[in-house]
């Protein structure tokens, strides 16, 4: 194991060694198996060290899927609300396509019990939810939504059809599959008279 005795944990790089460990662990164990000994050993770095930063497996696990979200799914701000759930779709295809997508799925859906044993999970939605409600609150601001349109609601069915496809018919979502979505939600599925 590598000395880190003067290695600095706010230094950016040491930072993303322990982020880029802790996002392969995810990728490789199931989430109830991840801990920081197990991160500390993939970083070659001492677990101590660690700890100074993200005092808990649930901490660390939390910030590092965070900041692999936002890299994958950035809220895209196109000017219209049409091209930003488009973009948004598209990325969060791009996500649940991944190996790392499809863990988060299994764990935010199927086995959540495994992941949240201190309202970590909880609080993971409630942030990313923050985070993408804020492009249908610019639709809103913008006139671009009925009166009464819920942001988390929307996100919840954009999200929810593109994950059942993973995770009900084990393919990955295609374009035309975000098209669909998106266009559906923003038409809906009755004729106008």
């Amino acid at each position: 194991m590598e000395d880190v005795t003067g290695i600095d944990l706010p230094d950016v790089a040491a930072r993303q060694r322990v982020i880029d460990a802790a996002l392969v662990e995810l990728t490789t164990r199931p989430i109830d198996a991840f801990t920081l000994q197990a991160v500390a050993v993939r970083a070659e770095m001492d677990v101590g060290v660690i700890r100074q930063v993200w005092p808990s497996a649930t901490t660390l696990m939390t910030n590092a899927l965070d900041q692999f979200f936002d890299r994958i799914v950035p809220a895209p701000d196109t000017g219209s609300l049409p091209g930003d759930l488009r973009d948004y779709a598209r990325s969060y295809a791009a996500l649940i396509n991944s190996a790392m997508g499809k863990r988060m799925l299994n764990a935010l859906m199927i086995s959540p019990r495994t992941w949240d044993l201190t309202n970590t999970r909880a609080t993971y939605l409630a942030e990313r939810q923050a985070k993408v409600g804020a492009v249908v609150q610019r639709a809103v601001g913008r006139g671009e939504c009925v009166t009464g349109t819920d942001p988390d609601r929307l996100i919840d069915l954009l999200c929810a059809g593109l994950a059942y496809i993973v995770l009900a018919y084990g393919r990955d979502v295609t374009d035309d599959d975000c098209e669909y979505v998106v266009d559906t939600l923003l038409n809906g599925i009755t004729r106008n008279p």
